[in-house]
Order: C-alpha cells, then structure tokens, then sequence
C-alpha cells in the first residue's frame, strides 16, 4: 500500500528511500565535523517552508545567528522572508544540565505544538547525551524524547555527532530508538577530501544501501551525485 511521503528537498536523494520520509518519522543525521550535517538538516526546513509547512531547529550548540550566517554564505536569502511569514523558526536553547532536561524536553513539544509545526530538527542529540551519566538514563531520556515527538505528528530530523575516528553511531544507543539513519562522511581520495552518504537504517523502506558522493554547492545546496560510488 502507498503512503505519502515527505521530501528532504536534497537533490537526488528521495528517491534513495523510496520517494521521502515516512510521515512522523524520527531520523538520525549522522557525521564528523564539516559533513555537512547542518546543511542537509536547513535544506529539509527551507524546503518544506517554501512548500508551506512549518518547521523548527532546535540547536543546542549553534546559535540562531550563526545558523542564519551559514544560510547566507549558501546564499538562501529567502530566511528572513520564511522567518517573517511564520514559516520557520530557530531556536537557540542553553546549555543543558541533566536536572533541567524534562523542562527543555517539555518546551521542545510545546514550540512544536504551539507552531503546528511539520518539520523538526533538534541539533544535536549528542548534545543531550552528554548531560547525562549514565547509559540507562540516556536510553530513558531519549525514549521519552522519542514518545513526545512522535505525539506530535512531526517528521524530524535528529543531529549526531560522530568523531573523527571513531566507530559506531553517537552513544551507541539512539541508533537503535531511530527509524532511520543517514550517515555523512568527508573521506580522503587521491590529493583531496570528498563528502559521501550513505542511508544506514530507513524503518519499514527499501532503501538503496549504497555510498553516494554529494556536494555542497551555492543555491542549490547538497545535490547528491546520480550513481553509486566506491571510495576507499
């Protein structure tokens, strides 16, 4: 049975998951520095608010200031626009302490709810992961985080940070509360750097489960390259 699905506004990667995202999904974007993971995440916003959808980033390490520079040095100079219409909104939230987190969560919702918003994208979930102390509770509080947002019919994109070297999604843990997960990688080939994705997990999909070289281009953003691609 077909259902409707929700575009990314990337060129060239819907169709790596079958049309779009599934309606109220939860999406882990995953990388290293510089993948490009906030990027993908504001073209998701920017193209559901040009399409008439509302949406919200959440960043708890990027100020709204600095989210709006990067916008421009891609130059997307309808922000300001979308912004005054209602369309979208950046939120900028403090630092997070662990005792605090149920009234950060509670307020994420109710942005969500009080903006009748479609789209989301909170920056990042590592953020929240490193406020707490332990395994158990980092599974208790983003399951929570999961059960909220999925309430609210949103379809929303969760940052993760990956480091450099280092194996494995995030904590290893919100992987697993996911139902997808996009990876974003700048690896070496030959004398230079190349950026490649890669769809990991896409929940109830048939998804293309190969690597594919995108760049980052002005206007237009991330384009994904047409055609699978081995780099090692």
């Amino acid at each position: 049975m077909s259902e409707s699905r929700i575009s990314t506004g990337i060129v060239g990667f819907d169709s790596l998951i079958g049309g779009g995202l599934i309606p109220s999904s939860l999406v882990l974007v995953a990388g290293g520095p510089g993948a490009g993971k906030t990027t993908f995440c504001l073209q998701y916003l920017l193209s559901g608010a040009r399409a008439g959808e509302k949406g919200i980033y959440v960043s708890f390490t990027e100020s709204a200031n600095d989210l709006r520079r990067l916008t421009t040095s891609l130059n997307w100079s309808d922000l300001p626009t979308l912004e005054k219409k209602g369309l979208i909104r950046l939120i900028d939230f403090p630092v997070i302490k662990s005792e605090g987190l149920d009234v950060l969560l509670n307020e994420l919702v109710d942005q969500v709810r009080g903006m009748n918003a479609k789209r989301l994208v909170v920056d990042s979930v590592s953020s929240i992961v490193v406020s707490l102390q332990e395994k158990v509770e980092t599974r208790v509080v983003l399951s929570l985080l999961r059960k909220s947002l999925k309430e609210t019919g949103c379809t929303t994109l969760l940052i993760t940070e990956n480091p450099w070297g280092g194996e494995g999604i995030g904590s290893g843990i919100e992987e697993f509360l996911a139902d997808g997960i996009i990876l974003l990688e700048i690896i070496p080939h030959e004398t230079e750097l190349r950026r490649r994705l890669m769809v990991l997990k896409m929940r109830s999909v048939m998804h293309d489960m190969r690597y594919y070289q995108f760049n980052i281009v002005p206007k237009q953003g991330i384009a994904v390259i047409p055609y699978p691609v081995t780099m090692r």
